[in-house]
This record gives C-alpha cells, structure tokens and sequence, in this order.
C-alpha cells in the first residue's frame, strides 16, 4: 500500500517537472534561433533557389506561371472558343491584368519573383508547417502521391492557387482580403461568412466593399474581358481536359458553406480553409489540399463571435 505522504510529493513533483519543462519549450520556441527557423525567412530561401532553377530551365517547368505571361500578353483575346489544349487561360481577368504589369521586366527576372512570392504565400497560410510541407511536397514528387505533393506543386506550376489561399487566411483576420479569393478562383470567397456567422456586419460590408471595388477597377479596365469570360465558362465548364474531382461543385459548394458558417459560430478559425477548399469551381484532382494547408496557419485562432 502506497504511504499516505507518497501520493501528495509525487503530485508535486510532476508539477515542478510539468513548470519546468514548460518554461523551457517556451524559452526554445521564443529564442531567435527558433523564430528564424519558423520565421519566413528559410522558406524564402528555398523557395528563391528553387524559382531560380525554374526559370533557368533547371528544374520544374512553371506551365501556370507561363499561361499567364502569354495570356496577360493579349487582354483583349484572353479566352478561346474551346479548350484547344490543356493550358487554356480560365481564370477571371484580374490575373492576367496584373501580370499584363510585369511585361516591363525580363520574363525570367519575373517568374523568379512571382515563386519566390508564392512561396512566401505558403508561409504566411501554414506559417511553421511551411517547410515540413515542401519537404513532404518533394517527396510526393518523387514518389508519384498527388495527395502529399499537391500544395508544392502548385507552387511549382507557378499558378495563383497559392496566392489564394494566403487570402482566405488573410481574410479570417482582414475581411477586405476576400477579393483575393473572389477575384482569383471565386468560390473559396465563401470565407468571408467567417465574419457573418460571427455576427460582425462591419467586416462583411468591409469584403463585400473590398470586392466590388477591386472588381470595378479591373471591369473599368476591361469589360469586354468579363464578359468573355463568362462566355468561356458557359461554354466549357466541366469539359477540361485535365480530370477533375469527382464530387461535382454544385453538391460541395453547400458543404463548404456549411463548414465556414460552423467555424464561425463556434470560434474554429482553422475550419475557414476546409471549407472554401471545397468551394473551387474547377477543383483539378487534389486542388483543395491547396487551400486545406491554410488550416494548419490558423491552428491557434480560437476566436469567439464578435459583436455585431
């Protein structure tokens, strides 16, 4: 039988030791050195090395990355009858006009900057998980698994998904940074009922305003490509030639909506990436584990509802 005094020192003794070991994870995760490896600057670094192999054809070829220089090339010609090949411009204009910018630069000087960008992007939506996520994206590559190589692969490819999903998490904490959502890939712009389901209409007119207002100047600059646009996907949605998911958007939309609205109701920031995954319009096989990884950058937001 254990001593009545044994119970009462060993209990105190695992809370010395639980103090302890606490202060020095904390002392660890504070230290420079910790900050700098989880900071954005490593994941730069590699993501520089890695955009300068790109450009210089030493490495992945970034298709998406290219699309965009040709089409921002012809903005009054941004969108074909048909799919005449796999890379066909979709995407609403606002890409291309922004890229239409960079034909001032050198095209290598370009996608050099724009992966680098996006691999900060990734930093910014998965934060401390960025690296471990490259890490296991290369092995995915390597090995053939989609499933594990999707969130670096769409970084390779140098398309916008990447750049999307850092403003869905924006927009957790920035309501106006839905218009990166709306604008880029529309459907994930559903995270802005985040901010409704909290009951703050402040910061939903914010991202409804932010919107209107980005779309209004890209409209203004071409209104003829909008309506092309809409055109094209009248005419071609759901006849890609790359596969896409099998759950067709019509049945995850609502699904998606559902999971924001929960996360929003109970104060679950990390449930907003989840759910504006499921919201792609044209989700190419595992597109959605794009935006999912933003979940892991808002692990800690546990936010309740705010005031209306």
């Amino acid at each position: 039988m254990t001593s009545p005094g044994i119970a009462p020192a060993r209990a105190s003794l695992q809370n010395l030791l639980g103090a302890r070991l606490g202060s020095f994870l904390s002392r660890v995760a504070d230290s420079p050195r910790s900050r700098v490896v989880v900071g954005p600057l490593p994941v730069l670094v590699v993501g520089a090395i890695i955009a300068v192999a790109e450009a210089t054809g030493r490495a992945w070829v970034p298709l998406d990355a290219l699309l965009y220089w040709q089409a921002s090339a012809r903005l009054d010609n941004l969108y074909a009858v048909g799919w005449t090949g796999a890379y066909n411009y979709a995407g609403p204009p606002p890409v291309a006009q922004v890229w239409a910018i960079f034909h001032v630069l050198p095209l290598e000087l370009v996608l050099v900057a724009w992966i680098t960008f996006l691999f900060g992007c990734l930093w910014y939506a998965a934060r401390a998980w960025a690296l471990p996520i490259i890490v296991i994206g290369l092995v995915g590559i390597a090995t053939g698994i989609p499933a594990i190589s999707a969130p670096l692969g769409i970084i390779l490819l140098g398309n916008v998904g990447m750049l999307m999903t850092a403003g869905v998490v924006a927009t957790v904490r920035q309501p106006g940074a839905v218009a990166i959502a709306a604008l880029s890939k529309v459907g994930p712009a559903v995270a802005l009922l985040w901010h409704a389901a909290r009951g703050n209409r402040r910061a939903l007119l914010v991202g409804v305003a932010a919107t209107a207002l980005a779309f209004g100047v890209s409209f203004a600059l071409s209104p003829g490509a909008w309506f092309d646009w809409v055109g094209w996907i009248a005419r071609n949605y759901g006849s890609s030639p790359i596969a896409e998911l099998p759950i067709p958007f019509v049945a995850r939309v609502p699904l998606g909506i559902a999971v924001v609205l929960i996360a929003g109701r109970t104060g679950r920031a990390w449930l907003v990436p989840i759910g504006a995954g499921l919201c792609i319009p044209a989700d190419y096989g595992w597109s959605f584990l794009t935006v999912w990884v933003g979940a892991l950058g808002l692990t800690g937001a546990q936010v309740g509802r705010s005031e209306s």
